[in-house]
């Protein structure tokens, strides 16, 4: 008889199964914007650590980011010179021409954005006819999003620093502004972008190092999984594709 594997290494492995799972949901979303002598705008890129994944398909990759300090280390890890990193707000992307993107990743940037139709407005300009915007986002309709949204400031991120060892950056506060389904494709659709694809995923948290969050991960994976029930999970992937008529 085969002894179970340890409690740490099932863990471990499941760990690198979620991320492949997320990371081939968005190279999936992707995919029908892909262009040989395209561009792909990541938006928030922050140190670009899967920049060449996500820049597969496409001639070129720009990446747009606050953080002067990450944007050096992006730089030193995507020398190729069809990667360029820019300083630039996602509510301001002045340094990108209009109508020269091909696609938008805008991965964990919405709920840090004071004003949701703003940045739709400059990914509106940016993109071009046909092209899309990828958002991956917390949903406000699932209880961790709704903890977090509670909280205030100085009590998130000292709950943060004790779960992750790791500060949040003080510049990016959190507002929940426009993380629902129904929320983002009003505004979306407002500013002339129709929804491509939607998928609900669980979110592995910050808990997941604690003994019985792993089972607790997996029980709720498979509850939010039944009809009705996909709406509540944490994380919303959702591409918008610009109406050739526009706004």
């Amino acid at each position: 008889m085969i002894a179970s594997p340890p409690v740490d290494a099932t863990r471990q492995r499941y760990l690198k199964i979620y991320w492949e799972r997320q990371l081939g949901l968005v190279d999936a979303m992707l995919a029908p914007y892909r262009r040989p002598d395209g561009v792909l705008l990541d938006v928030g890129c922050g140190i670009a650590r899967n920049a060449h994944r996500f820049a597969a398909g496409f001639g070129r990759y720009v990446g747009l980011n606050l953080d002067a300090e990450e944007l050096v280390l992006a730089r030193a890890g995507n020398p190729d010179p069809r990667f360029e990193f820019l300083r630039g707000d996602a509510m301001d992307m002045s340094p990108i021409p209009a109508a020269s993107t091909d696609a938008a990743l805008v991965l964990f940037v919405l709920e840090h954005i004071a004003d949701p139709p703003r940045l739709f407005a400059e990914l509106a300009r940016v993109i071009k006819p046909g092209g899309g915007a990828l958002f991956v986002a917390p949903n406000l309709w699932n209880l961790n999003s709704l903890v977090i949204r509670a909280l205030p400031a100085n009590a998130r991120l000292a709950i943060k620093r004790v779960l992750t060892g790791k500060d949040e950056p003080p510049d990016y506060p959190i507002y929940y502004r426009c993380n629902t389904v129904s929320h983002m494709d009003q505004v979306a659709a407002a500013h002339g972008f129709a929804r491509d694809r939607l998928e609900m995923l669980t979110s592995l948290g910050y808990l997941f190092h604690v003994p019985g969050f792993y089972a607790w991960h997996r029980l709720t994976d498979r509850v939010t999984a039944l009809p009705g029930l996909k709406r509540f999970r944490e994380f919303i992937f959702v591409t918008y594709r610009k109406l050739d008529s526009g706004p």
